[in-house]
């Protein structure tokens, strides 16, 4: 059973265009699914607002002014509702009446952890991929902001009715790991002792990270690694730097409360034949061919070296231009083995896919996303969820440089300083296709201007009214059993209701970041939650009539105690989402 209130007046507008359709008003070849109530973001325009009007009256056969005053008396018929108004252009705003608002303190109260969460899902297979980064070192600050979006948006799915699998891709072939071995071979070189100096001026990777991996190599092989030929020592480097970077890997994720279900290796897509055998089904298809790449329009008066190349027919997916899939030397390209990876993830049962990639992956969609259209005859979905850079500063400055990996600032460096709750929520705090500033001076406030503070502040707030209970002669405990069948009609202060009406927004809430992937919107709700309850008992500071515990008058201190065991219900199960701490008392 759906716990969004609002669903009856989507399922309204619904089956009024379905009469409309049969009447002859509107024409038939509308989508229902573009006309929906959307929650105001200005409560003046009311509780709900609709674009009914906007998309229907353009394919209705009655005028503007006709077909606006026939709708808006239609949703008058609502019981609910208390006044309708034009808005406008094409927009109609909804005041509801306060009964519907009492029933949603009843309805989260009753069902606790699971008020909000539909199964939406029915139980299908989705994929969501994320984090991802090459195994060259430990991650950075920029690695987090997807990891953190990536498993909110799984853990979303999985409390949506979705069978959900958390994946990391592990790019363990290609021209970085082969940069990444020679830099751990001039270390191992040095400690072997043959060479004598640490010119590493051709060296790529030259963290402090790689030090204790390649002291671990020559623990176990000693000298040994040089009497053997290239191929040989280079697979021993390469399976243990890159099983010892994994592991540092999996150490910090796990900081930030994040575990994948499955690490895969783009190396076992080559040794199981399964880049080959893409390709070949792609042929099969005709949809590669061999042919010559244009010109790049940077290179303008450089000679261009024209070499035919196997390319797939990606233009016929949208792209701007065909894409190759090996290069010129013969080898496979990265987009042939991310074909291959994503027909692998079709094989094993996942029709539906969500990517969490950095921006810089931008002009990479619309090639995968065909390919994958392609070789699947449309049967998988691909869904590219893309973020943006993230900038530490402190105190307004920059940060830039880290100790250990001489370049950037490690996840397992910021934990360290701010803490798991602070970093998973402020890399929510923006939305994802816009550049995160991340101040560790604002995250460790205690203040407003610290949102993840506040958030849990307000938590814990709660439980502070509830160990006050104590001390008056109420006989009232915070729990459901004795909160239920509150007379909830007692709640009729303006910021009470405004709270309430926050609350029941919370399902609505979840549904549209399931179908946006874009996370931003709960760690903003449990923001704008925490901020109307702040208010509320700022009132009571000022209005002792308006406290949460009222001496004396044991139903109206009931009612207001249901009301904070919603928003606790509530605060929880959306930090629980984000993977966030809902402390009963702050430090």
């Amino acid at each position: 059973m759906s716990t969004d209130i609002f669903n009856k007046f989507d399922n309204f507008l619904h089956d009024l265009c379905k009469k409309l359709i049969n009447n002859k008003i509107i024409k038939n070849d509308i989508k229902l699914q573009n006309i929906k109530f959307e929650i105001p973001k200005d409560e003046n325009n009311g509780d709900l607002s609709t674009n009914a009007l906007l998309v229907l009256s353009n394919v209705s056969s009655l005028s503007f002014k006709e077909f606006s005053e026939y709708l808006i008396n239609e949703l008058n018929t609502i019981e609910e509702v208390d006044s309708v108004e034009l808005a406008g252009p094409g927009f109609i705003n909804l005041y509801l009446k306060n009964t519907i608002w009492y029933s949603c303190i009843e309805n989260i109260n009753n069902e606790g952890k699971t008020f909000g969460f539909e199964n939406v899902g029915n139980n299908q297979n989705i994929n969501v991929e994320y984090v991802s980064a090459n195994p060259t070192g430990p991650l950075h600050i920029g690695h987090c902001r997807g990891a953190v979006i990536g498993d909110t948006i799984a853990n979303l799915c999985n409390k949506m009715g979705f069978n959900v699998s958390k994946e990391y891709y592990v790019n363990d072939a290609g021209g970085q790991i082969n940069e990444l071995i020679k830099s751990v071979l001039h270390r191992y070189k040095l400690l072997s002792g043959t060479v004598e100096n640490s010119n590493d001026a051709d060296i790529e990777y030259k963290g402090e990270y790689l030090q204790p991996v390649t002291e671990y190599i020559y623990n176990q092989y000693g000298t040994a690694l040089l009497d053997m030929n290239q191929i040989e020592y280079s697979s021993i480097l390469r399976d243990c730097t890159i099983d010892f970077i994994l592991k540092i890997i999996k150490e910090d994720l796990k900081k930030i409360n994040i575990e994948h279900d499955v690490f895969f290796s783009e190396m076992s897509l080559i040794k199981n034949n399964e880049l080959v055998d893409c390709l070949d089904t792609l042929r099969s298809k005709d949809l590669l061919y061999y042919g010559v790449l244009p010109k790049p329009k940077k290179i303008i008066d450089v000679e261009y070296d024209e070499r035919e190349q196997e390319l797939f027919k990606s233009m016929n997916y949208g792209d701007d231009v065909d894409r190759p899939v090996t290069k010129n030397d013969g080898s496979h390209t990265y987009f042939a083995s991310d074909i291959a990876y994503h027909f692998n993830k079709y094989n094993r049962g996942f029709s539906k896919m969500v990517n969490i990639w950095g921006a810089d992956h931008a002009g990479y969609l619309k090639r995968v996303k065909g390919s994958l259209h392609a070789i699947t005859d449309g049967k998988a979905d691909l869904t590219i969820v893309l973020c943006q850079l993230v900038k530490l500063f402190r105190d307004g400055k920059p940060v830039t440089m880290s100790k250990r990996a001489n370049k950037f600032i490690t996840i397992n460096e910021v934990v360290d300083e701010v803490g798991c709750d602070a970093l998973r929520f402020m890399m929510l705090f923006r939305k994802n296709d816009a550049p995160l500033d991340f101040d560790f001076s604002k995250v460790t406030e205690k203040s407003r201007d610290n949102p993840v503070f506040y958030v849990q502040y307000a938590y814990a707030r709660i439980f502070s009214v509830s160990r006050k209970l104590e001390e008056f002669n109420l006989n009232i405990k915070f729990n459901y059993e004795d909160l239920k069948n509150s007379n909830y009609t007692l709640l009729n202060d303006i910021q009470e209701i405004k709270l309430i009406k926050k609350l029941s927004y919370f399902p609505k809430i979840l549904k549209l970041t399931l179908q946006t992937y874009e996370p931003h919107r709960i760690a903003y709700y449990l923001y704008e939650l925490s901020s109307e309850f702040h208010s509320l008992w700022n009132k009571g500071n000022d209005n002792e009539n308006l406290r949460f515990i009222i001496s004396g008058n044991k139903d109206l201190t009931k009612s207001r105690l249901s009301l904070l065991f919603a928003i606790s219900n509530v605060l929880k199960s959306g930090l629980d989402i984000i993977g966030v701490n809902a402390p009963k008392e702050m430090n």
